[in-house]
């Protein structure tokens, strides 16, 4: 399985919680706490550049409101979006989602 397979398939899971609770459906906190360590996996084991992260952080605060590029479940992810609350994307950036949705990132972890 390659990372851009992960990546894909992340991106398809925050799709899908931000369907379902615009659906109506409540308990989905296993769904979150899943994407936010699919996510912390692919950041912690990223080999970008720190240019690449500031083209990240750059082209995350230029998405328009409505765009579905991005999960909008995510507190990091609320507009209007704050250079200090912007989703991690670097291996050393605090992760506020999992703070405040109370994500252990490291339950039952398989990968080195």
């Amino acid at each position: 399985m390659k990372r851009s397979d992960i990546a894909l398939a992340l991106l398809v899971l925050g799709l899908d919680i931000d369907r379902l609770e615009r659906e109506g459906f409540s308990d989905l906190m296993d769904m979150k706490h899943a994407y936010l360590r699919i996510k912390h996996y692919l950041v912690k084991t990223s080999t970008c550049s720190p240019e690449e992260f500031r083209a990240t952080a750059d082209a995350l605060l230029s998405l328009a409101d409505s765009s579905d590029l991005k999960p909008n479940f995510l507190p990091c992810h609320k507009r209007p979006l704050q250079r200090h609350r912007l989703p991690c994307s670097a291996p050393g950036d605090v992760c506020h989602c999992v703070q405040l949705l109370q994500c252990n990132l490291e339950d039952d972890d398989v990968f080195p």
